[in-house]
Formats: structure tokens, sequence, C-alpha cells
């Protein structure tokens, strides 16, 4: 990964290590079995050597792995029910944390990573697996029966397999995103239109008079919508002087509806429903010579680590994904078969203020 990378680096060892763990189970190596040399393994999970000798020494101290000096690595004795409990999180491709491998979301999967490393380092084991559209069902529904509940990210991956494996029963299923009365399983997302309220409250709370909305053309988007005029309508506001725009998710499409914005009432402030996006609005902003926060104020949606603390700092609104895990793994807890209720938990996110948007006037 590049020098952009979100994971803190102890969290990043954490991720790579339950990742070698599960490497070492899913290629059915025996206690006794040697491991591939520590080279090729840090080529494997896309890490430094020492990095991996490292983990290597820590998974020697935890007694899952022993060393024979100038010989490698081996596969020590391992519980019967060693990684029995282990939390998966499905996601729809590989190097989806990375630009190049997924441009749009790429930062929402690595801050989403963090929050499953947040809510279960201290209870259970957490992995990743990634799968594609060729994959078998029954191969992939055979792997992932031996995790101790299974999330799908923003239910990508398609439905009949996720009905598949709901179907079957063997594991607990949980999606991200929003429920499905046909999909009789858990699902967790954030409250969209709540979310939008809050937005706009804090930037009518900022001083800003003449909003514009640039949402997705995708369906999350009119939510985005639904939320933006509610809150105008809660605090009053003459929704004519406020502007939306739905747009594609390509550059062109954000430039043109930031044109727009511009143009059609001369808007003071410009609310998106996602970080990237906000990003990229930044810099249209920016070449056309316009002053953020002063002349335009900018806030995002999602709260991606690399939006916040990185510049130009983005005001943005954060989404709680690690309680809403933690509440899901509750749910499953409870539970007396692997089978998880057709329920879906929701939760709204609060603003982080940066320095994209003015302070609140008092």
């Amino acid at each position: 990964m590049g020098s952009s990378i979100t994971i803190k680096t102890p969290e990043k060892r954490e991720l790579i290590k339950q990742q070698l763990r599960e490497w070492i189970r899913r290629e059915g190596l025996k206690p006794g079995d040697r491991l591939l040399p520590q080279t090729q393994l840090a080529k494997l999970f896309n890490t430094t050597e020492v990095t991996m000798h490292r983990l290597l020494r820590e998974l020697t101290d935890a007694g899952l792995v022993y060393r024979l000096r100038g010989k490698g690595t081996y596969v020590a004795e391992a519980s019967p029910e060693q990684g029995a409990g282990t939390i998966c999180l499905v996601l729809p491709g590989r190097n989806l944390d990375r630009p190049a491998g997924n441009p749009l979301f790429w930062s929402v999967v690595q801050s989403l990573i963090r929050c499953f490393i947040q809510s279960t380092e201290e209870a259970q084991p957490f992995t990743i697996h990634a799968v594609t559209e060729r994959d078998s069902y029954a191969a992939e529904a055979e792997t992932l029966e031996k995790y101790a509940a299974v999330f799908f990210h923003y239910e990508q991956r398609p439905r009949e397999f996720i009905d598949f494996l709901i179907q079957r029963g063997r594991v607990p299923v949980v999606c991200l995103g929003q429920a499905h009365p046909q999909m009789p399983c858990l699902t967790i997302d954030h409250d969209r239109i709540s979310g939008a309220r809050r937005c706009v409250a804090h930037l009518l709370s900022c001083g800003y008079a003449r909003l514009g909305l640039i949402s997705s053309a995708f369906a999350f988007g009119q939510l985005m919508v639904d939320g933006f005029v509610a809150g105008l309508q809660e605090h009053d506001q003459d929704e004519g002087r406020h502007r939306v725009v739905r747009c594609e998710e390509t550059p062109a499409g954000v430039a043109d509806a930031v044109t727009q914005l511009l143009a059609d009432g001369d808007c003071d402030a410009i609310l998106t429903d996602n970080d990237m996006r906000a990003l990229h609005i930044y810099h249209v902003l920016q070449g056309k010579q316009v002053s953020v926060p002063d002349r335009v104020g900018l806030m995002g949606y999602d709260g991606v680590d690399w939006a916040i603390y990185n510049p130009p700092y983005l005001t943005t609104l954060e989404i709680p994904w690690a309680g809403l895990i933690q509440e899901a793994l509750r749910e499953i807890a409870n539970r007396q078969n692997p089978r998880t209720p057709h329920k879906h938990l929701q939760m709204i996110g609060t603003v982080a203020q940066g320095q994209t948007t003015a302070h609140p006037t008092r």
C-alpha cells in the first residue's frame, strides 16, 4: 500500500496477524507443517520482512507457531477450538482498500476495517475474506460457515449467494446496508435521512444561508435528498434558496454539479454524501479560485480517517460503524442457534468539525 494508508501500524499488524492465522487454517496446515519462508510470507501479505518477523515472533509467543534455527517456522499444536470465534468481513473483490482497486470507496473500506478491529480485538479474532463473481456458492459457503459470524460489505455480493447462505442456516449472516424484506438476516446501517438532517443543522449553525447538496445517482442518494429537505423544513428554511444536484460518480459529473450550484442561487455551502467526493469538490473549488470555508463551506459524509486527519481536514459526519458492529455481535451472542434474527439496527452519525466549514456561530 502507498503512503496514504490510514490504518495505524499496530492495527495493521494485528490485521495481518489475523489474516496469517486464517491462511494457515485455509491452507490446511497441520501441527509440524512448515510455513513459507519469511520473505515469501511478507510478499503474500503485502508487508515488510521486518513486520513479518515481528508477527511471527508474536505468534511464537502465543504458542501458535514455533521456530527452528536455520530451518524455518512451523505450525504448533493448536486448540480444537482455535478459529471458532473468528468474525469475518466479506468483501466483494480483492484489493478494495487500495485506491487503484476501488477509487470511489477505498477509504470507506479502510475505515470499516479499522472499526472491525476496534470492535473485536478484545473478544474475538477478525479476518477478511475476499470473493469474486466467479467463486462457487457451495465452496464459498463451506468456507464461511467455519466462522462465528459473517458480515457482508454493503450487500454488493449477489443477493442470491447471501440468500443461499441464510437458507443453509449454519452461520449468522449480517449485511451492512439497508434492510430487505426478502433477505431474512440481521442488517446494520446508519440512518441516512437523520444524518443528512444533522448535517443541514450544522451548516446552518455555522452561518451558511444558501445550501447546496450534491448527491449520488445511486439509490441511497435519494435518502440524502429526503434528509436534506427535511432538515431545511425543520429550520423553517425557504427551500427555494437551496439547491439539490444528483450527479454521476465521475470527475466530470462532480465538476458540472459544482458549476451548477455556484451559478444557480450562488450557494455558500455544499454538502455531499461521501467524503471522497467532498475532497474532489474541494479541488474543483480550488481550481475556480473559490475560498473554502470563507466563500463556500464544504461538508462530507462518511467520517473516513483519510478525509478527517489529512489536509484539507474535512468537516464530515462520522458513521458509528464500531457501535453497530458491537450491537450486531450482541444480537448474535443472545441467539441459541446460528440463524440471525430478521432485524435492522441503525444509528445516526455525529458531526466532526474540520477546517472546511466555519465554526458554529454562538
